[in-house]
């Protein structure tokens, strides 16, 4: 926004110097970009915030700049003399879409004389840049820089029956605008038309057909508001951009187009001569509310962290406009004027006082007491499995909640009521909220195979969404691992998987807890899947993708993966912290291959071998499963290793071997086993 000290001055008898005007501004939060002298005037470049409109008029420059010295505002008179026709029996005017134009103000000036505006005026434009036209054009572009509400003004005659109606564009609809650009337009668009069509692009730019030239006697004068957003979409459509449509694109004032219809009207008739008829037709129905905010005393010096006097706080308010309504020994109410939209919580009247004070003299805290809240159980249990999953190389991905409701049927580990879906998603084809944490990490999967990502083991900590019977949300955090470059292992498939699951559950101390139970899971590949529990309780799922999913993923592998219900983990409490002292003596491992029937799960093998009392021995591993000949039909050996070892002492082959000898004759018993040859 550009502003001329000199046109500045017939509303505010400021005494600085324009250097100083310049910086005064910029401490005030109105950064000054530029300054230059044109003429005998000095021209300051305003960088205007966004959600300042009221600054894209020189008035409302005014108002800072009278505040900034303490000078009283001087507010020209807008009272043009009225004819003795009225405006109404001259004009009809229609809003067919009143969200899109809320107030339509128009005047008629008859009997002008077009011609040159004087030379105080054009020399005014000149400086900021406006080309003057003629007298009449040129006062609705002076009191547009004067006012920052864009009028327009219509060659009275031109506009046919004399009625114009506010209205969406019909489609492919064309106008002819000034400068001979013609457009098609869409039903999105609105105009001003008259019986024959478009006149003016609405907050835009007028048409070729109406416009005034050295032949026009008689002025139809346009001040509406517009919706911002109409007009902002009308504009990147169309390539169009206008000093109007740069306004009304940060909205207007509502009140001020009335008061900008008079000022120009007045103007008009001042320098074009003519009559103005009386009164105006204006379409705006009730005026909104002005809103009412109460600013505190000791709110404002709480925040700004120095004691303001309280006439100091409202003057201030006062002189930037604001009206107060009451007022107490605490604070005052204020009521905010309608073109500062900027101003609606009582802190924007805390940060004007801050403004108009200055922030200099403001004391600057050298420390900020800050608190730092403790993590809860569940983040702490979050971040140790974080911890123990990195630590064995497993990366970890941040997934979106949202999938396509293909992929979210598939694969479904958890019961739920019901599915939950977008009524308005991010992207289309993406609104099923997701039930399990699988489908993201095979997503992650095909896009590491894409960019040629291989042999990744990646793990999910994320949350689920599942209705319960009575219709609420089951936010369930769940914890899911996958692992791709396992079938060339030497463990396995599983190998990797099993050792990251064993890590998270012996952080809480449920290791042994775990039960693995075989498990037909209609999205893990036959014979390669189980489902794990705690105890009693279900845990999760654990198997190989089958192969029908794996083309609906495109993936050219069938990963492992495992998912888990964190939080049943986290309700036993805080995984376990500390070193665990390295053994200061040697382990001896026994190796065991047993020839079992075919119904007969290692889960059952390892209760067994649990169910052994022995206080040196250390652990069970499960190594391999074989069938095949010399064996039986319906029989399979079971492979195994057990592992022995003292806290006190080296243990000795003799006592390790009586020990072994034991626990396979158990064994044998219980399970109606032989040791394979």
């Amino acid at each position: 926004m550009k502003l001329s000290c000199e046109w500045l001055r017939e509303y505010v008898k400021f005494k600085l110097s324009p250097q100083e005007l310049a910086e005064r501004l910029t401490a005030a939060g109105l950064p000054c970009e530029g300054l230059e002298q044109v003429g005998d005037d000095w021209v300051l470049s305003i960088e205007v915030p966004s959600n300042r409109p009221d600054c894209l008029g020189i008035l409302g420059l005014a108002r800072e700049v009278a505040t900034v010295c303490r000078e009283a505002l001087v507010v020209p008179e807008a009272a043009p003399e009225k004819g003795r026709a009225s405006a109404g029996s001259m004009v009809r005017v229609s809003v067919e879409d009143q969200e899109l134009c809320p107030r339509y103000v128009a005047r008629v000036i008859t009997g002008v004389r077009v011609g040159p505006s004087p030379e105080w005026m054009q020399r005014r434009l000149a400086a900021l840049g406006v080309r003057p036209i003629n007298n009449v054009v040129d006062v609705t572009n002076y009191v547009l820089l004067e006012t920052g509400q864009p009028l327009h003004a219509f060659d009275y005659e031109k506009v046919a029956g004399h009625a114009v109606t506010v209205r969406r564009a019909r489609p492919k609809e064309k106008i002819a605008l000034l400068g001979g650009v013609a457009k098609e337009l869409d039903g999105a668009d609105l105009v001003i038309a008259d019986e024959t069509g478009p006149v003016a692009l609405a907050g835009i730019m007028g048409g070729e057909r109406s416009e005034v030239g050295p032949g026009t006697a008689n002025v139809l004068l346009e001040s509406a508001v517009f919706l911002s957003t109409a007009v902002r979409r009308t504009c990147r459509r169309l390539a169009l951009s206008t000093e109007s449509s740069y306004r009304f694109e940060r909205s207007t004032d509502w009140n001020g187009a009335e008061y900008a219809s008079r000022r120009a009207a007045a103007l008009i008739a001042s320098l074009a001569g003519g009559s103005v008829a009386s009164g105006a037709v204006d379409t705006g129905r009730e005026t909104p509310k002005a809103r009412q905010i109460t600013v505190r005393y000791w709110r404002v010096d709480n925040l700004l962290g120095a004691h303001m006097e309280k006439h100091t706080i409202r003057r201030i308010l006062l002189d930037l406009g604001l009206e107060s309504v009451y007022e107490s020994g605490e604070g005052v109410t204020f009521l905010v004027p309608s073109f500062r939209p900027d101003l609606s919580r009582e802190v924007d009247l805390v940060e004007e006082v801050a403004r108009h004070f200055g922030y200099e003299r403001l004391p600057a805290a050298t420390r900020i007491p800050v608190a730092i809240a403790r993590r809860s159980p569940a983040d702490e249990a979050s971040a140790a499995v974080r911890r123990k999953l990195a630590a064995l190389a497993f990366c970890e991905t941040v997934t979106t909640s949202i999938l396509p409701r293909e992929q979210g049927l598939a694969i479904r580990p958890w019961r739920s009521a019901r599915e939950f879906q977008l009524t308005n998603p991010p992207r289309a084809g993406q609104d099923f909220l997701r039930q399990s944490l699988l489908p993201s990490l095979l997503e992650v999967r095909r896009v590491n195979q894409a960019a040629r990502v291989r042999d990744v083991s990646v793990f999910d900590l994320g949350r689920a969404y599942l209705c319960r019977p009575d219709g609420s949300v089951d936010e369930r955090r769940l914890l899911a691992a996958l692992d791709d470059h396992a079938a060339a292992a030497a463990d396995g498939p599983f190998g990797r998987l099993r050792l990251g699951l064993d890590a998270v559950l012996g952080a809480f101390g449920a290791g042994a807890l775990l039960r693995v139970e075989p498990g037909d899971l209609p999205y893990m590949e036959p014979g390669e899947s189980a489902r794990l529990f705690l105890g009693d309780e279900f845990l999760g799922v654990m198997g190989r993708l089958s192969e029908k999913l794996r083309g609906l993923y495109d993936l050219r592998t069938r990963p492992a993966m495992w998912e888990i219900n964190l939080d049943m983990l986290i309700a036993r409490g805080r995984p376990m912290s500390g070193l665990i002292p390295l053994p200061k003596y040697p382990a001896v491992r026994r190796d065991v291959a047993l020839v079992l029937d075919e119904s007969a799960s290692w889960s059952t093998v390892a209760a067994a071998v649990a169910a052994v009392p022995c206080p040196l021995r250390e652990s069970i591993e499960f190594m391999s499963v074989y069938r095949g000949q010399p064996l039986e039909a319906g029989k399979k050996s079971l492979a195994f290793s057990v592992t022995y070892r003292s806290a006190e002492r080296t243990l000795t082959d003799e006592e390790v071997n009586a020990l072994h000898a034991e626990l396979v004759k158990a064994l044998t018993g219980k399970l109606g086993a032989t040791l394979r040859a």
